[in-house]
């Protein structure tokens, strides 16, 4: 009897796994049981509406909003109306996340009278998700309860944006896989292309001798294959190639091969696993996190499928956004422009036969306007000036004194875009004035009568070369004008190409970050630009930056994705430095060689993990650094430890013109699988000394630029950290007192429509 019942047992189970392999190999499940037959709950998404939930206004939004994110994520992957009722739900909830965020600004900042005087509260004006910092009141930077709670509700509308973005075309097209390949791939389209008709230089930029070898194999890896045909089909598509170089590579590539390597560069994926990629990297996003999100986007992104592409762009778009906001006002670009010069310049010429010498005295006063664009960054440059010129004409009889006045306007337009730097339009400008006879001698002048005649004749033919004369001195001052500008552009323009290529893009272009322009604008007071740091192969932000008041002299918000996926690419992955070594790896990284890194006096070994060597994370008011390594020596023959974390947290203050990181109470903290000893938690902690200090101090801008302006007359308004972005806002101390009565341009409207 046993013998039967263990015999069924065996047929049972064996039904249950083959029922399984059955289940597992329909399209859009994965071998997981019942999560792969259900919508992914979005637990990071719950837990942010869950913590808001204690805010009276919000608290019944709130149980509405969970129950819905409940129902989702418990809703069948494959029942299309179901879901698609719940994201119209969802959607909803949404729409009156406006009203609620302004409701408890309202209801709270009243509480507050000095929010009024400081132009912070009392109506939907007051700005909100940020950290707010007061010249006159409070002269500290201080972080608001109402401010938070207002500005943490709005944030949660873009949460649900961005995912609602990618949940709708997924529940949509109700299916989970799609795979457009059409068979083995054939490296015949290789042989079209000949590398002896290409520059070295290309062919190293696009790794066509990788491709060669990685293909050609004998026993070929497809891992490597996937990896070097993303890389080369990023490079192909790169946004930092100029449209000629864009057209070259276009010309000598053949089709073929781009989908050849396409098909290699992309295979069908699970979009339910998309979906728990995403929320992974949205509870905790890291290199791990984001390097399996990642995947998914480039498989989507060059998939021959409309719809993996429709997805790609969703998630570029709101997992891949502008990490980097720079905007700089009209008012703070004039301050920069040194004050008027008067210069004297020699005249020596000749005009109808007639030698002319002198001298010319000349005030310049430059200005610069801006020509509203939501594509370019336009400069108008604007140059009045006003010359006076003192010169003596001489034929071989006459001696002719003249003295000129005019007034002068030239117009310079100067466009920036994602291209480059646009200054090729001629000037444009404007002359008036006249020049005057002064005094006329002649030869003859000592000969009685004909002296007089003599005089005479040349007076009268002067007087009647006046419209003549005026005409070509106003003439010769518009051309020395337009001269002096177009010249002067163009010193500008290529030292400003010069800068920004050898101290900005070369760097990031050498560690292969792709600085993208994502938006470049221009409105009546400000230059706008939006920059994406990230390879190809890295996240970017994710969530919604702070918001400047719209009328600072300038401000710049980094999201804390820029500065990691530049950490990433230094050479710090699995590498092992002494700190000595380190100091001086990180020094040649940066450019650094003016002065020579200081020599320790403690002596460890540091070997890094292979991911997130170094993190950072921009948290409530603190910056947060966190360590991982694959090993630590304290001494040379010291214990090594192995798989650390280290971490410190500082808490973020403004002094000026400097920002300010004191380590916090919580000082610095170790984290181990294996629990450490005492003696041995008090070696680490000594290194730890070593490498962080307690406090850090950091000017806001350059120093150069900072005098070009004037020491006093900028600080910082404005300082955040929080939801991964540092924000930062500078104004000038005395205007910003004096506007404290006044409401700021910084709306809570603006805050809930901006994604």
């Amino acid at each position: 009897m046993f013998t039967n019942a263990r015999h069924q047992c065996y047929s049972i189970v064996a039904c249950w796994f083959v029922g399984m392999f059955v289940f597992a190999a329909q399209p859009g499940h994965l071998l997981m049981g019942q999560e792969a037959s259900t919508w992914i709950r979005p637990s990071k998404l719950i837990e942010q509406v869950e913590s808001v939930k204690r805010i009276p206004q919000a608290a019944q939004w709130c149980d509405e909003t969970l129950a819905i994110l409940e129902a989702i994520g418990e809703t069948k992957a494959d029942s299309q109306q179901e879901l698609l009722a719940l994201f119209k739900r969802l959607n909803t909830q949404r729409d009156k996340i406006p009203q609620i965020a302004t409701s408890v600004w309202n209801a709270q900042s009243s509480t507050r009278p000095w929010f009024q005087n400081s132009g912070l509260g009392g109506d939907s004006q007051a700005p909100i998700v940020r950290q707010i910092s007061r010249i006159g009141y409070p002269k500290t930077p201080v972080v608001l309860g109402e401010v938070r709670d207002a500005g943490e509700i709005a944030r949660i509308a873009y949460r649900i944006d961005r995912r609602m973005a990618i949940w709708m075309p997924i529940a949509r097209d109700n299916s989970s896989t799609v795979n457009l390949s059409d068979g083995s791939p054939n490296t015949g389209s290789f042989s079209q292309i000949s590398f002896d008709q290409l520059d070295p230089g290309w062919v190293d930029y696009l790794r066509l001798k990788d491709f060669k070898r990685t293909f050609g194999a004998i026993r070929p890896n497809a891992s490597e294959q996937q990896k070097v045909s993303r890389d080369i089909l990023a490079r192909i598509y790169s946004p930092v190639l100029k449209d000629s170089q864009s057209e070259f590579i276009t010309a000598v590539v053949d089709p073929s091969l781009v989908q050849f390597l396409k098909r290699h560069a992309s295979e069908p994926i699970d979009r339910i696993d998309l979906l728990r990629r995403m929320e992974r990297y949205e509870a905790a996003p890291s290199a791990l996190t984001g390097y399996y999100l990642n995947d998914h986007y480039q498989d989507l992104l060059w998939s021959a499928n409309p719809s993996d592409q429709i997805l790609a762009q969703q998630v570029h778009s709101h997992y891949r956004n502008a990490n980097f906001r720079f905007s700089v006002s009209k008012e703070l670009l004039n301050r920069m422009i040194p004050e008027p010069l008067v210069t004297e310049t020699p005249l020596s010429e000749t005009i109808q036969g007639a030698r002319v010498s002198g001298q010319s005295l000349v005030k310049n006063d430059l200005r610069i306007e801006l020509e509203p664009n939501p594509r370019k960054m336009i400069l108008k440059v604007q140059t009045h000036g006003q010359v006076r010129a003192d010169t003596v004409a001489r034929t071989k009889t006459f001696r002719v004194t003249n003295q000129g006045d005019a007034d002068f306007q030239v117009f310079q337009r100067i466009a920036i875009g994602p291209g480059g730097i646009d200054s090729s339009e001629p000037p444009c400008s404007s002359t008036s004035g006249n020049q005057s006879v002064v005094g006329v001698q002649s030869k003859l002048d000592n000969v009685p009568v004909f002296g007089w005649m003599a005089r005479r004749l040349a007076e009268n033919k002067l007087r009647d070369q006046v419209p003549e004369n005026n005409q070509l001195f106003r003439q010769k001052v518009q051309d020395s004008a337009e001269a002096q500008m177009k010249s002067g552009v163009e010193k500008f323009v290529n030292n400003l190409r010069y800068y920004s290529y050898t101290n900005l893009f070369q760097p990031l272009l050498a560690m292969d970050l792709e600085p993208e322009a994502v938006q470049m604008a221009t409105t009546e007071d400000q230059l706008v630009m939006r920059y994406r740091l990230a390879g190809r192969d890295q996240m970017a932000a994710n969530s919604s930056r702070p918001q400047d008041n719209g009328a600072s002299l300038l401000s710049f918000q980094l999201h804390q994705s820029a500065v990691n996926n530049a950490i990433a690419r230094v050479g710090l992955n699995s590498n092992t430095f002494t700190i000595d070594e380190l100091k001086k790896h990180l020094q040649d990284v940066m450019g650094s060689t003016e002065v020579a890194p200081e020599e320790s006096d403690q002596w460890a070994e540091i070997g890094f993990a292979a991911l997130d060597p170094i993190k950072i994370d921009f948290v409530e008011d603190r910056l947060k650094i966190s360590l991982n390594l694959k090993s630590l020596q304290v001494s040379e023959k010291g214990k090594k430890f192995r798989n650390l974390s280290l971490g410190v947290s500082y808490k973020a203050s403004v002094q000026g013109m400097q920002i300010v990181l004191d380590q916090d109470d919580l000082g610095t903290s170790i984290k181990r699988q294996k629990r450490l000893k005492f003696g041995e938690k008090a070696s680490v902690s000594t290194i730890m000394k070593v490498l962080f200090k307690k406090q850090y101090v950091f000017n806001a801008l350059p120093k150069k630029m900072h005098e070009r302006v004037g020491e006093d007359s900028l600080a910082i308004s404005q300082f955040i950290l929080a939801d991964g972005w540092m924000g930062v806002s500078l104004d000038d101390p005395e205007l910003e007192q004096a506007s404290q009565s006044q409401p700021r341009v910084g709306t809570l409207r603006r805050v809930l429509t901006r994604q």
